[in-house]
């Protein structure tokens, strides 16, 4: 018996060890084919499932506009129209209403830059260019100077001083022009 058992082992060994290695259950390639069957089946999935997804979006979007539309009437429409209208127009008037020249305030910056011996004449107003021009008279040139000064030191700008010269009543005639920036006389908020 141990003659055929150790003939049975010697077979067993011989076989085992023949050199030929037993095939594995997968071979590479045959495991690239389920992985790419795999990722193109995940891939035709996600696909068909955005399609349908896009496609109940839609049906939601456009019952939900069908919603809207039978619940503002068209006074309702009208009314938001007119709403919204009106708040334009706010809005301009707003607007219009900062950018307004306050001309009571230029006359309060001339009154107090005006001192007490020099008497107006005429005034005219260019708020376009953001001018002013006055004709006025003085007492003597040394009021005058003062008055000059008083202008350089008060809210307004580009200062000029031209046709001075003696009057016949006494006294020194001149026009002045001044230049005014707007945001000293505009509403402020």
């Amino acid at each position: 018996m141990d003659s055929t058992i150790n003939g049975l082992s010697q077979e067993t060994n011989s076989q085992s060890f023949s050199g030929s290695s037993p095939k594995p259950f997968f071979s590479l390639f045959g495991l690239l084919k389920i992985i790419g069957i795999a990722v193109l089946s995940l891939s035709v999935a996600a696909w068909i499932g955005f399609k349908t997804y896009g496609s109940f979006l839609s049906n939601k979007i456009e019952s939900v506009n069908q919603e809207k539309e039978t619940v503002f009437s068209a006074d309702d429409k009208k009314a938001a129209s007119e709403i919204i209208n009106f708040q334009n127009k706010s809005d301009a008037v707003r607007n219009l209403l900062k950018s307004h020249i306050y001309t009571s305030r230029i006359f309060e910056a001339i009154s107090k830059a005006t001192i007490s011996r020099v008497q107006w004449t005429t005034c005219s107003l260019d708020n376009r260019e953001r001018t002013i021009d006055l004709s006025g008279r003085a007492s003597d040139y040394s009021v005058l100077a003062k008055q000059y000064l008083f202008f350089e030191e008060s809210d307004f700008n580009n200062i000029t001083l031209a046709n001075t010269g003696l009057s016949k009543e006494g006294g020194v005639e001149f026009k002045v022009s001044l230049k005014f920036g707007p945001e000293k006389f505009q509403e402020q908020n």
